[in-house]
């Protein structure tokens, strides 16, 4: 699957000539990261933030330009200061980012896992019994959520580097 990185950018050939920027200068990224379930990180100084937007991986630093993004199944990955090795990982069912002007982002997803509590064998048994769904599947609303069951199992698999 080609992917690519997108750039969002406000349309500024129309905006007024006083109208902010999102320039803000600041020193860091401030992160907000949550489920319906639990505040992931809450407003916190953050370097950077790696999301699976569905128009390509999108690296968010401070400064972004304004957007939204709808994210797919993937990895988001947070690293705390420049130059850390270390990411914190975390495997997301879908959800939406919001990248504001003022170096602040919002991540809202509807199901989030650190990549290290993820069991490879079960995602492999989760993505052979989706698989079988499918083919079994005698309504379009069947085959349907076992279509979906597919492409969440095998983006957890990618993210874990192992094939399917």
């Amino acid at each position: 699957m080609l992917r690519f990185t997108r750039v969002c950018r406000a349309p500024t050939r129309v905006m007024r000539a006083d109208a902010p920027t999102g320039a803000v200068g600041g020193k860091s990224l401030t992160l907000r990261f949550a489920t319906p379930h639990e505040n992931i990180v809450n407003n916190e100084s953050i370097h950077m933030v790696t999301l699976p937007a569905v128009t390509g991986e999108m690296g968010v630093l401070m400064d972004h330009a304004p957007c939204i993004a709808q994210l797919q199944p993937g990895v988001v990955a947070i690293q705390q200061s420049a130059g850390a090795s270390e990411m914190k990982k975390y495997f997301i069912s879908g959800g939406f980012a919001l990248i504001n002007a003022d170096s602040t982002a919002s991540i809202t997803a509807a199901e989030a896992i650190a990549l290290s509590d993820l069991d490879a064998a079960l995602i492999k048994k989760g993505l052979e019994d989706a698989r079988n769904n499918l083919t079994k599947g005698t309504t379009e609303l069947e085959r349907a959520e076992a279509q979906i069951g597919i492409d969440v199992y095998s983006a957890m698999s990618a993210a874990l580097g192992v094939s399917t």
